[in-house]
């Protein structure tokens, strides 16, 4: 917002100044009105745009990537401990400033509102009188004649002569359209009161409008002197600002343009001018990067992780101190890496590691203890904290990428294991979730610029990333170009027959320090977890009107490869490292 807002008024300042450099006085006022009302607008919608005419920048990255198939459990405990909500000075101070704006500017349409309504009123006790160009509103209550639209006001007060110079300039008001104009620019100027450069442009157009209406009655025949003598007698009236009065912008410089106004030879070269100067505009603030088109690995099916059996389950716990307990026996590093070789060989596949936290626990000690299940190949764990429970399959062994995981596979469905490293990844298929030791989570929010959010948002964001496509018009678009494309798949409904879905090509990233607590990463991970269960479920309403936990066979598999799970988690590194 705040870029757009800095764009609107560069823009804004550089029409208003070429206005004043080459057009001012110098250009037929019929195209100095267009050029002040139609570069204004210009001005507004210039930074709204997004066209793609700069070549496309692909950004690459590789990271380790996990593809699980079933939902992951989150348990929340009944006396769960709320995370202490840290608060965000700079959205409070985001908050006041949008509710300080959108308060003035509600007060300054209000207030044009008004005057229109106090028109119409005095329109309604006036007398009327009925030509066909205009329509003439007389009332002892103006003190200054002005036209509204189609109607002129004025009061009884002026001689014939006077009153026929009156009519003649505002009747040029009402031929030119130009209480219109006046509507546009003092409706912007409402919006955008904070922009001056709006505000100069709509007293630059009044003063073309007098102008015009000016030269108008002169053409006539009226005599000059006597017509600049009517118009210093009205300096002292009153109209509404929104409306064309005759002493509107009386200036020097107005009485000099009713003698000494000549069109130059080279309007047209000066207008000439404007086009450089919207494209320099349009490729500045209006001009993106073309979408990048990545070449994604084929990605095959995946695991499906059958519960596993009580007796395969082995706890380690880890103290706020760092300290870790396998199986209530206090242990090293390397000691638990032994005793969890054991556990590996004596449950192979089956076994599971329960890794139980404190709430003050760090996440590089959970980290070394992750290190050690996975270099004894013991996959499966299971993240317990005071108040929540993720269950996760661990990537294999670094230095052994090709070792897959060997659990049991369905035949029927034919599903292989795979293991995803060094996957080159889109950067808009990333979302990058960067939490650091004050559990503050930084990552690409919808309008495709990095900022603070709170874990209570990260579930509708990662939902919004994943289902990011739409039908328009009889074909398949992605909503936000911010967030993950999609791929069609064809995807098995039951034995005989298939159906193709646009499976999202998105890729959740989590990345912590070492001094993030466990608590607020399990946090974190639970957010992943609900957003994937919440879409999974909304797909199996949308197909068999019954909730996923209720599907069975093809119908749940179609919903798990529809909907992917695909996180990756970077290890935590010590600054010096991550300088590296």
């Amino acid at each position: 917002m705040i870029r757009y807002i800095l764009e609107f008024m560069l823009c804004s300042a550089l029409f208003y100044a070429l206005y004043r450099l080459l057009l001012e006085g110098r250009t037929a006022h019929r195209a100095a009105r267009a050029y002040l009302v139609g570069s204004m607008l210009l001005a507004v919608v210039i930074p709204m745009l997004e066209l793609p005419l700069y070549p496309a920048d692909t950004i690459y990255y590789e990271v380790p990537i996990i593809t699980l198939a079933e939902p992951q459990a989150v348990t929340v405990a009944a006396n769960a401990v709320t995370m202490p909500h840290t608060v965000d000075w700079w959205q409070v101070l985001t908050a006041v400033v949008v509710a300080l704006y959108a308060i003035i500017a509600a007060l300054n349409l209000g207030r044009m509102a008004w005057r229109i309504v106090l028109i119409r009123r005095l329109r309604q006790r006036s007398q009327l009188t009925f030509y066909e160009a205009y329509t003439l509103a007389e009332n002892d209550a103006v003190r200054e004649p002005f036209s509204f639209w189609r109607t002129i006001f004025l009061s009884r007060i002026y001689t014939p002569c006077e009153r026929e110079q009156i009519v003649a300039h505002e009747a040029s008001h009402v031929r030119h359209q130009h209480t219109a104009e006046r509507l546009t620019l003092e409706a912007l100027r409402c919006v955008a009161w904070f922009n001056p450069f709006v505000w100069l442009t709509a007293t630059a157009l009044a003063e073309v409008q007098e102008w015009e209406a000016d030269m108008d009655v002169l053409h006539q025949g009226y005599d000059v002197y006597e017509y600049r003598q009517l118009i210093f007698r009205q300096l002292f009236g009153y109209n509404p600002d929104i409306a064309s009065g005759l002493k509107s912008q009386t200036s020097k410089k107005r009485f000099l343009m009713m003698t000494n106004f000549q069109r130059g030879k080279l309007s047209l070269v000066r207008y000439g001018a404007v086009i450089p100067l919207v494209a320099a505009m349009i490729l500045a603030f209006g001009a993106v990067r073309a979408e990048a088109v990545a070449e994604e690995p084929t990605i095959e099916p995946t695991v499906e992780m059958p519960t596993p059996p009580d007796e395969a389950k082995s706890e380690v716990y880890i103290s706020a101190e760092g300290k870790i307990f396998f199986n209530g026996e206090e242990m090293t590093l390397d000691e638990l890496r032994s005793s969890l070789e054991k556990l590996r060989a004596a449950k192979g596949a089956d076994a599971v590691l329960d890794i139980r936290t404190e709430t003050a626990t760090k996440m590089g000690a959970v980290e070394n203890v992750k290190l050690a299940a996975r270099q004894s190949r013991v996959l499966k764990v299971r993240y317990i904290t005071p108040d929540k429970e993720v269950d996760k399959i661990l990537p294999p062994p670094e230095g052994d990428p090709n070792v897959p995981y060997d659990v049991e596979i369905s035949e029927d469905l034919k599903q292989k294991t795979v293991d995803l490293i060094n996957l080159r990844v889109a950067k808009s298929n990333l979302l990058m979730l960067y939490m650091n030791a004050a559990g503050q989570i930084l990552t690409t929010r919808p309008d495709g610029n990095l900022g603070l959010v709170e874990v209570a948002e990260v579930k509708e964001i990662v939902k919004q990333f994943i289902d990011n496509s739409e039908s328009v018009n009889n074909s398949r678009k992605v909503k936000n170009p911010h967030y993950s494309s999609f791929t069609w798949q064809t995807i098995k409904r039951s034995a005989d027959g298939e159906v193709h879905y646009p499976v999202s090509d998105g890729i959740i990233s989590i990345q912590t320090t070492r001094d993030t607590s466990a608590d607020n990463y399990l946090a974190l991970q639970s957010a992943i977890v609900e957003a994937y269960a919440e879409l999974r479920d909304e797909l199996a309403q949308r197909s068999f009107h019954k909730p996923f936990s209720s599907l069975e066979g093809y119908d749940r598999e179609y919903v798990l490869q529809a909907i992917p799970m695909r996180v990756s988690e970077a290890d935590p590194r010590l600054p010096a490292e991550a300088s590296k």
